[in-house]
């Protein structure tokens, strides 16, 4: 719907076309993913959708583990962009944000320098403080490649 086309697998194709799907639209992760209503009747008479990426993945909604997008593209549901992650390592591959002012994740101006951190869980750890964006990015991908290892996105 809204013009999006999600991908699936061919193996997936008849088992997701028995449903009529929509895309929503995530201001929070700033990316589409597609989603069906299902029933009330099956819910207790709750309103309750159901994200393709975890219907592929035969995964509940709201139940660990998170699901990670390799690619970002929250309607590419094609198996091998899915993995199962923490939370935390689905954040580790989360793309910087929008009200960023450096150009580069996991670094913010600070007092006329550059400070390079990162979070990991519910802790951020301070990597310093650099002369240029590009030296505290830099930092951050080593600290982010250490903490998240093969879900770790970084700059460079």
């Amino acid at each position: 719907t809204k013009g999006f086309v999600a991908q699936v697998d061919d193996e997936d194709f008849e088992r997701v076309s028995q449903f009529s799907w929509n895309a929503l639209v995530s201001k929070r992760h700033d990316t589409v993913y597609a989603q069906r209503n299902i029933s009330k009747l099956l819910t207790g008479g709750k309103h309750v959708g159901q994200l393709l990426h975890r219907f592929i993945l035969n995964l509940p909604n709201g139940s660990l583990p998170d699901v990670d997008h390799i690619d970002h593209d929250g309607l590419n549901c094609q198996k091998e962009n899915l993995r199962t992650a923490t939370t935390t390592q689905n954040l580790g591959n989360s793309r910087k944000r929008k009200d960023n002012t450096s150009g580069f994740k996991g670094v913010d101006l600070w007092q006329n320098r550059f400070r390079a951190r990162i979070h990991i869980g519910k802790k951020t750890k301070h990597l310093g403080m650099y002369g240029s964006a590009v030296e505290a990015a830099k930092v951050y991908d080593a600290a982010a490649i250490d903490a998240f290892g093969e879900f770790a996105y970084t700059n460079f």
